[in-house]
């Protein structure tokens, strides 16, 4: 795994997190039940932060956002491999091929371990990275026809 420092400028890392940390300790503590009535006000009326919250607070994802999305270079591994396990899924649904988790896994590793088909995706997803416009709505996986 690919430190942190990197990838990113230490000196804006330290900047944002300073800013964080700001605005915590600015939170009055006092006053959590407060915080917690508006935080409940965001989620019903919300749907982003309702889900960001859902996805955040679960177990598995708390874990995997831990391990895998510590720093760009393995959150770009991790991505890849999310989409290659989103479009093997799309693919066997559409051919009406009936499997689980376990099925798809082993796909998913079967093509990774192929050094030419990584080498392809890995630049395929370079590619997509560069063309994408982060602040677009173009971030979807492409289309299976």
């Amino acid at each position: 795994m690919s430190n942190t420092t990197d990838l990113i400028n230490p000196t804006i890392c330290d900047h944002i997190i300073e800013q964080l940390s700001d605005c915590i300790s600015g939170l009055n503590l006092n006053a959590i039940d407060d915080i917690e009535i508006i935080g409940k006000k965001i989620y019903q009326n919300n749907p982003n932060m309702k889900e960001l919250g859902e996805f955040m607070e679960h177990p598995v994802t708390k874990n995997f956002y831990e391990k895998y999305l510590g720093n760009w270079a393995d959150a770009t591994v991790a991505i890849l491999n999310l989409k290659l396990y989103r479009m093997v899924d799309k693919l066997l649904k559409k051919h009406n091929v009936q499997v689980n988790g376990y099925h798809k896994i082993a796909i998913v590793h079967t093509i990774m371990s192929k050094a030419e088909v990584r080498h392809l995706l890995c630049k395929e997803m370079s590619n997509w990275i560069q063309s994408t416009n982060l602040n677009s709505n173009n971030l979807q996986t492409p289309k299976i026809e």
